[in-house]
């Protein structure tokens, strides 16, 4: 069965943000409650990459670090804080813009002359998004015909990764009927685990953590974008 979309993450997959992302998630995290999380990048944010802010910080609330877990509310206030701090260290961190992968401008080009419909799943603010990916040179009308309604946030779905919700949502955006026939490419295992409830082909693309964590919730595992020619 070939495929008719092809739905992307946007930290990790089509930019090289995640280390930006996360250290603006532990400066977010340190400058609202106090505590500075465990920041050794990859190894300390393995459970938490994919996740939106939300979901991060409840993964925190209730690690086994007690030190951590009674110093991290949850409450929406707090959750909420974080969020804004995030955005600004994001936007510091990433004032010289950020970069797209190789492979990933080829890929949209390539499924869109075959007639797929392009979307973006991010567990990302929507001006984050739009940040990373305007800086990238990759929200360019030749990539994302119809931004408005391709580009989706987990701040706009009632649950983010690993629920299926934001995937659910650009699915819906654009037009998808058969999710079977959707084509999903994360660096996560949230992502990837979100793909695959939303009932999508996943691809693990091993940019951020190693291929034997991705294969378990990957049909299909690659190390560069232009490994998927059979679109």
């Amino acid at each position: 069965m070939g495929f008719t979309h092809l739905l992307l993450d946007c930290d990790g997959v089509m930019v090289d943000s995640e280390r930006a992302s996360c250290e603006a998630l532990r400066r977010a995290i340190l400058e609202v409650t106090g505590t500075d999380i465990p920041h050794r990048f990859p190894e300390d944010f393995v459970h938490v990459f994919g996740l939106d802010v939300r979901s991060c910080v409840a993964w925190y609330w209730k690690s086994n670090s007690n030190s951590i877990s009674n110093s991290i509310s949850i409450d929406p206030d707090t959750v909420r804080a974080i969020e804004v701090a995030k955005e600004a260290h994001y936007r510091e961190l990433t004032r010289g813009g950020v970069r797209a992968f190789d492979g990933v401008d080829r890929l949209m080009r390539r499924a869109l002359a075959a007639g797929l419909r392009v979307g973006v799943a991010s567990s990302g603010s929507r001006a984050k998004i739009l940040r990373s990916l305007g800086t990238s040179g990759l929200l360019i009308p030749e990539l994302i015909p119809e931004p408005d309604t391709a580009i989706v946030s987990a701040a706009q779905v009632a649950a983010g990764k690993p629920a299926p919700d934001v995937f659910l949502a650009v699915m819906a955006n654009t037009g998808c009927t058969d999710p079977r026939r959707a084509l999903v490419v994360e660096d996560a295992v949230h992502g990837l685990q979100a793909g695959r409830a939303a009932g999508a082909f996943t691809v693990g693309i091993t940019n951020s953590l190693p291929a034997h964590l991705l294969a378990p919730w990957a049909d299909r595992v690659i190390s560069h974008l232009d490994e998927l020619v059979d679109l």
